[in-house]
């Protein structure tokens, strides 16, 4: 009876002991599994940083183009509204075909319009002058508040884009149904029926690769604008 109890006790502390081999973990072990973790941590990271910063680079990049689309739609909203009086020297539409100092295209058009916009948001009739025009590569924008009236605070003007690489205009003659590059220059009294409004960017290097894009011509946002008061 007592040899069966010393059999069983040393069989006992035999798997105690091979228990606790198994539950172990070396120092090998462990630094190669803090090395392994370090690694993963390390490319989780730079993917996280390398989406972070091309993320940040395409919102810049879009940043000029969604102004254009704003600026496009407040001209459309302009020229929709543009009016001529005949014998009226203080309404008129001219557009000249200009260049920039690169040689790209750098158009200026200045026209009477009823676009003014109240503080609440509502149209008035209420004549304005409009100018936007290339200086550099920047995109301007002028506006006459009152052709009557003067003082500091009757003439706005302030740059709308910058950065441009051209802005480019042209305009449907409804008597012969062709566009043209320039207009008003012999009578200011007739209205277009449609205007082309072309923004050129220059090419980001987040679009570098893009086949459809020229470089030399750049990224162009072009809206077509009816006048309704020059028989669009």
């Amino acid at each position: 009876m007592k040899r069966c109890h010393l059999f069983s006790y040393a069989r006992l502390e035999a798997g105690l002991r091979q228990a606790r081999g198994q539950a172990g973990f070396t120092l090998v072990e462990v630094l190669l599994a803090v090395a392994i973790m370090a690694v993963m941590l390390s490319m989780i990271y730079t993917t996280f940083d390398q989406t972070t910063r091309l993320n940040e680079h395409l919102e810049a990049a879009a940043d000029p183009y969604r102004i254009g689309r704003v600026v496009l739609s407040r001209m459309s909203d302009q020229i929709t509204s543009a009016y001529v009086v005949k014998g009226d020297p203080d309404t008129f539409f001219k557009g000249e075909d200009g260049q920039t100092p690169d040689g790209n295209d750098g158009d200026s058009l200045e026209f009477s319009s009823l676009s003014r916009v109240t503080s609440g948001g509502g149209k008035v009739s209420f004549q304005n002058e409009l100018r936007y025009s290339m200086e550099g590569q920047d995109l301007f924008y002028s506006e006459r508040l009152n052709p009557l009236g003067s003082g500091t605070y009757n003439t706005v003007t302030f740059p709308l884009i910058e950065g441009l690489s051209g802005f480019k205009l042209r305009y449907l003659d409804r008597s012969t149904d062709e566009w043209v590059d320039s207009w008003g220059t012999n009578n200011k009294e007739l209205l277009p029926s449609a205007v082309e409004v072309s923004l050129m960017f220059p090419v980001s290097k987040s679009l570098s690769d893009d086949e459809s894009i020229r470089p030399e011509q750049g990224l162009v946002l072009t809206s077509v604008i009816r006048v309704p008061l020059g028989g669009a």
